[in-house]
């Protein structure tokens, strides 16, 4: 509700994968809540819960104000107390509160703050009103009925509304119990809670209970002795008639009831033999031989209106202290239940013997937490309360919950927060110390594909960007979320340029895809580069929408392309390559609650109908490969159904999902059929999970991101029952392969291969060649990985302050660190790589193209090759990377198309003759995660189709850059056969020294 009156405390988490790190993290959020002091603390907290990956380090921050926020980020950096998640599963045992520490107005902050608390109290109030001269509320919540609160027919029912409405709360935040178990009076809220009682009767039984016990109970009292059972017994015996063991808390703390004057008795005679001992504050002496007279009525009461059901959790029981399951506790139960011993020391003992418990005490005070604290000698068991008398209601509890999250409970921070509507927003990013990992030589690394994977990719489906970007919003503010959701930034100016805060050609890309989409427009790559200033961008985009007379019609046409498309530069480079095109794939797989099988079948034949490219065929003539484009009703699409439901073993589900994926992944073949596969797994619980699995002949990971959206999107709009939405104003993959053949067919053309004709001279000179001791060729199977990551504070300056002061990009950054790291490996001045390009750049045509939308293998490889001087500062290699990759024509994709597009056969050879560089730098760019967005849709496990074992390695030795959650990361891709790990061990070191190095040149850092 947006009315929703506030939390008064707001619970901060932050992890990283090592202790240093979380105090680090610390760091950072103090100095963010300095930049941002207007910013609203509970949307910051939801932002570090729902947008930051867990790691197992944690430190969870309880503040009531942006002052005691701060404060105790001071106190976490000097000395934080992190945690570390526990290794094994943790057993959560909800534990219910006994009688005796209710108080006026306990839960009241829940009744008005949330509204599964006010409901469960409600369902209670509907109940037990009826029963009672006032409603039950006023007895909670009023002070006038102070001393009600404590009368025996009141104050249990009390307890038990309070009890079953905090379990609600806390299992409405995805925190379940493994097993319940009560204290006393608790066992009737855990046996409703374990499904042995239903609402109504459990409080019936419990009303009917204190309503017996005042009218048929004589007044006695209570005495808690600090003693074994065994030690008690010898007083027990002076007072047969008289007293009673009441409660055994712990083999040291037992509980006596029974008559006035014996409990007096025998406090007088405790205190004459100096055993520590304590008068309770009750007048009923449950659990003790006072309150056989009222068992028969009892009993009967409960055989005539009573239902009694099978436990569907274990229970512990107060008899025995042993575990109950699957049992029904009947009118019998209970009665012995009120007469006997309540064995709790015993539950909590059993409850010990299995160890890395954690206890939730469900309650209005923490009673039972100190009991088991004293009781346990083990670490790995925790006990947490949820409410106390002394504090304000929700910093308990949220201390409770970090205390959990520390320890590695899922919480559903997405429900936690669910009544406040809390939008993410722009927070500190992650902390990280600068370290190596580690995979080792003799696991298999397969052949790592030069896109970003398809998990990592931003998914924004049409209906999740409907609500971030209401039409309610201006046009600024749009473009304003768009621009920070692309660069992953937060506030920035309006005379900022995209390109000083981090921005790339392919994410202006994203930008162009999201404007197009937003505001129905045909916006082009090289308009938005004119207006890289935020402010005259929106000025430009005003323009456009007052200028357009019509938007994208829902009833347009679907475009019909078919026939043979010419095989792309890129993908004819592919059929060149050492790899294998045919079994070359790009997994798609997402996940959702009940999928609908005939509408994903419908929405996967509605996106073959839309991009042509998925209808691609493969076919070799006269040793010649064909790219023919089935007609859309030819193109009938498959949907495989496996149900994995019975099997409970998730490793045994995700093995078998792998044995399938693999299956379908050889089942497509060059021919007639479509170079596509989807399948729909049944995973149990209502969980399902999509394959598609695509070729990369025809798609990139762009493409990857582009069908992932469209598929959602049209499967959500079928299940609206609305008519899906397709833009057909983008151009399409065979008009991108004409203009590419036009471009280098024309006299640009000859200009383009006037400068590549002497560059490939150098290319050639500084060449190195990686051979095998044995002779033998490196197979992907002999590949293995180094993964470097940069701290996050530096990858922070390497992203904004070092592009800003250079004028340069962060691409250009790297490219240029890379170039002297090899440089100083080989012991070479002139080194020469090959380089990764997203391919989607404009040709300069009058009439430019619009990609964004476009699915097709875009990706494209050219050499590059740089003299490094070592004595000369980085900043000048660094510009001179810059300079050589903006001479590049188009991107350097220009080197491709000369190669296989040109009429002229001297230039296809001339070009043909180049040896494709055994290095290979590939910077993919920010990932994020395709899982990080509030939408029922979730980005599965990413497959394992990548190039046969058997296959040539493309690369001897693969540098793949990128940032993640904020820091950058440098993937080591080399071959075993070629470099010894103390090899790799030396291009680590040269690497942090040139990020070092990098960062000195930095203004701010020497600030």
């Amino acid at each position: 509700m947006n009315d929703r009156k506030e939390r008064s405390h707001h619970l901060f988490t932050l992890s990283a994968r090592s202790r240093q790190a979380v105090r680090q993290a610390a760091g950072k959020l103090l100095t963010h809540l300095k930049v941002e002091p207007d910013q609203s603390l509970g949307d910051l907290a939801y932002t570090l819960h729902v947008g930051r990956e867990p790691f197992d380090h944690r430190l969870a921050l309880i503040a009531e104000s942006r002052a005691e926020l701060k404060e105790l980020c001071r106190q976490a950096m000097a000395a934080g107390d992190v945690e570390t998640v526990r290794e094994g599963r943790q057993k959560i045992v909800f534990l219910f509160s006994g009688q005796g520490s209710q108080f006026v107005g306990m839960g009241q902050t829940f009744y008005e703050t949330s509204a599964v608390f006010r409901q469960a109290c409600e369902d209670c109030f509907a109940i037990v009103d009826r029963l009672y001269p006032l409603p039950f509320r006023e007895y909670l919540f009023n002070p006038a009925h102070r001393a009600a609160l404590d009368e025996v027919q009141i104050s249990p029912v009390a307890m038990f509304i309070i009890e079953y409405a905090l379990s609600q709360l806390w299992m409405s935040w995805g925190i379940r119990p493994d097993c319940v178990f009560g204290h006393s009076l608790g066992e009737y809220v855990a046996a409703c809670i374990a499904g042995g009682l239903s609402l109504q009767d459990a409080l019936l039984i419990v009303s009917k209970r204190g309503a017996l016990i005042q009218e048929g109970v004589e007044s006695a009292g209570m005495i808690a002795i600090s003693a074994s059972p065994e030690r008690v017994q010898f007083y027990l015996d002076q007072f047969p008639t008289d007293l009673s063991l009441a409660i055994v808390n712990s083999p040291q703390q037992v509980v006596l009831g029974g008559r006035r004057e014996a409990i007096e008795s025998l406090d007088a005679r405790l205190t004459q033999d100096g055993v520590v001992h304590r008068l309770l504050p009750i007048s009923t002496a449950y659990h003790t031989v006072l309150t056989e007279s009222i068992l028969e009525p009892f009993t009967r009461f409960m055989q005539e209106t009573i239902t009694f059901f099978p436990l569907r959790l274990p229970l512990l029981s107060n008899l025995s202290g042993e575990l109950m399951q699957e049992v029904t506790l009947d009118a019998d139960y209970w009665c012995r239940h009120l007469r006997e011993t309540v064995q709790f020391g015993k539950g909590v003992e059993r409850i010990l013997q299995e160890g890395n418990a954690i206890f939730l005490e469900i309650g209005p005070h923490p009673v039972l937490t100190a009991l088991i604290e004293s009781q346990a000698q083990d670490e790995k068991v925790l006990a947490v309360p949820s409410l106390s008398r002394k504090e304000h209601a929700w910093k308990t509890i949220q201390a409770s919950i970090g205390r959990l999250w520390e320890r590695g409970v899922e919480i559903d921070w997405h429900a936690f927060d669910r009544e406040w509507q809390r939008r993410r927003v722009h927070g500190p990013t992650y902390a990280f110390d600068l370290s190596s990992c580690w995979v080792e030589q003799n696991e298999p690394v397969k052949q790592v594909k030069r896109e970003l994977p398809t998990s990592m990719l931003p998914v924004q489906p049409a209906t999740v960007q409907a609500e971030a970007m209401t039409q309610t919003q201006t046009t600024e503010e749009r473009m304003r979320a768009i621009w920070r959701e692309v660069l992953g930034i937060g506030e920035f100016a309006a005379d900022d340029n995209f390109l000083t805060l981090g921005g790339e050609s392919l994410n202006m890309i994203q930008v162009q895809s999201r404007l197009n989409r937003a505001f129905r427009l045909r916006l082009q790559l090289s308009d938005l580069y004119a207006h890289a200033v935020f402010g005259a961008q929106v000025a430009f985009v005003e323009e456009r929408m007052r200028e357009a007379t019509e938007s994208i019609s829902s009833g347009k046409k679907v475009r019909q392309i078919a026939g043979e498309v010419p095989l792309s530069h890129i993908q004819r480079w592919l059929f060149d390559s050492k790899m294998n095109p045919e079994f070359y794939f790009l997994p798609i797989v997402i996940e959702k609650q009940n999928i609908k099988a005939e509408l994903l079948l419908q929405a996967l034949q509605l996106l073959h109908e839309h991009h042509e490219m998925l209808r691609a065929t493969y076919h070799s003539e006269a040793g010649q490969i064909k790219q023919i484009l089935l007609p859309a009703e030819k193109a009938k699409v498959e949907l495989h159904r496996f149900d994995l439901s019975d099997m409970r073993e998730t490793s045994a589900q995700e093995a078998e999902y792998d044995r399938v994926e693999l299956e379908l992944a050889k089942g497509i073949k060059f021919g007639e059929e479509l170079m596509n596969r989807a399948a729909l797994f049944d995973l149990g619980a209502g969980r399902h999970r999509v394959l598609w699995i695509v070729s990369h002949l025809y798609s990139d990971s762009v493409s990857g991101a582009i069908l992932m959206q469209d598929l959602i999107e049209t499967y959500e709009r079928l299940a609206e029952g609305e008519r899906a939405i397709f833009d057909e104003s983008g151009s399409s993959y065979r008009e991108w392969v004409a203009s590419c053949h036009h471009l280098i067919n024309s006299e640009q053309g000859e200009g383009v291969a006037r400068f590549w004709e002497p560059f490939l001279e150098k290319i050639e000179a500084g060449r190195v060649e990686f051979e095998t001791a044995d002779g033998q060729r490196s197979t992907n199977a002999d590949m293995s990985i180094r993964l470097i990551k940069v701290q996050a504070a530096d990858t922070d300056r390497l992203r904004t302050n070092v592009p800003a002061e250079l004028g340069v990009t962060i691409k250009e950054v790297l490219t240029g660190v890379v170039a002297r790291v090899l440089s100083s490996w080989l012991s070479r001045e002139q080194v020469c790589f090959a380089i990764n390009g997203h391919g989607r750049d404009e040709l300069g045509q009058d009439r430019p193209l619009d990609l964004s939308r476009t699915v097709g293998y875009f990706i494209n490889t050219y050499p590059f090759c740089l003299q490094v001087v070592a004595r000369e500062p980085i900043e000048r290699t660094i510009l001179n990377a810059r300079r050589l990759l903006q001479s590049l024509p188009h991107g350097g994709a220009s080197f491709n198309m000369l190669r296989y597009l040109s009429d002229d056969r001297s230039v296809r050879e001339q070009m043909g003759s180049y040896r494709d560089p055994q290095i290979l730098f590939n910077y993919q760019g920010e990932l994020r995660d395709a899982t990080d967005i509030d939408t029922a849709w979730r980005a599965g496990r990413a497959g394992h189709l990548e190039q046969p074992m058997e296959q040539e390695a493309q690369y001897k030795l693969n540098l793949v850059g990128a940032v993640q959650g904020g820091e950058l990361t440098l993937q080591v891709h080399y071959c075993t056969r070629q470099f010894e790990q103390a090899q790799i061990d030396r291009l680590e070191e040269i690497f942090a020294e040139e990020v070092q190095n990098v960062l000195a040149t930095s203004q701010q850092a020497l600030k």
